[in-house]
């Protein structure tokens, strides 16, 4: 599992790839910023969940939507990304949306991942002892 928690499942990593590209960054409306990626943005972001070869990245892009409180603190971002397949057995470019909604900021929260109609995905054993093993690293 190359990256697992990383590139956009990771707030930490979305912000600092944001604090590297300010100059595409939009207010469209008080508390939600937009920001747009070029393919070769998009290919950092992802580090090695990106298999090489799999992306014709000068033909792909992705919008970045953040939405901030009051107090200018992330309370969820979305990103809805266009990717051009290299495979020729796809046809046409390949849609990818992500919706990642910060809970709190006082303490961990058992993190949940819900499909397209809103029903949650359980956790593996593997992946949940992963994660409590990450989480006893950090403290």
């Amino acid at each position: 599992m190359p990256g697992a928690g990383r590139g956009i499942q990771n707030p930490d990593e979305v912000l600092a790839v944001i604090a590297r590209h300010p100059g595409s960054a939009n207010l469209s409306k008080p508390g939600v910023v937009e920001l747009t990626f070029s393919g070769a943005e998009i290919e950092k972001v992802m580090k090695e969940q990106a298999s090489k070869g799999a992306f014709v990245w000068n033909e792909s892009s992705a919008t970045l939507v953040l939405t901030v409180d009051a107090e200018n603190r992330l309370q969820s971002f979305t990103c809805d990304a266009t990717l051009q397949s290299a495979d020729p057995q796809v046809k046409g470019k390949v849609r990818y949306t992500a919706e990642v909604k910060l809970v709190g900021y006082d303490g961990a929260r058992e993190i949940k991942f819900l499909d397209e109609k809103k029903r949650e995905i359980p956790l593996t054993p593997e992946m949940k002892a992963k994660i409590a093993s990450v989480l006893k690293e950090k403290q």
